[in-house]
């Protein structure tokens, strides 16, 4: 996962603090996340997705594992 979100954050270049920023993370931490040296919950890792307009994927992902505490957490993000 760290590699997509890494190729979509040069793609639309994005700097890592700026998507720090808005996910509320150190810049350390999208560092580690894009090398896969860190663990990231799944409020960031919807607020990642959400920055880069991803969260339709993820809808039909959770759509498809019928995942109700994960669609609570996108219903959230998405009103933020």
């Amino acid at each position: 996962m760290g590699v997509l979100l890494r190729k979509e954050r040069k793609k639309q270049k994005i700097s890592q603090k700026e998507l720090a920023d808005f996910v509320n993370v150190s810049i350390d931490s999208i560092s580690k996340i894009e090398r896969g040296t860190e663990n990231y919950n799944i409020l960031t890792l919807l607020k990642v997705m959400k920055y880069f307009n991803l969260l339709s994927l993820f809808v039909e992902f959770i759509e498809k594992e019928n995942k109700n505490y994960e669609m609570n957490l996108l219903t959230k993000i998405m009103n933020e």
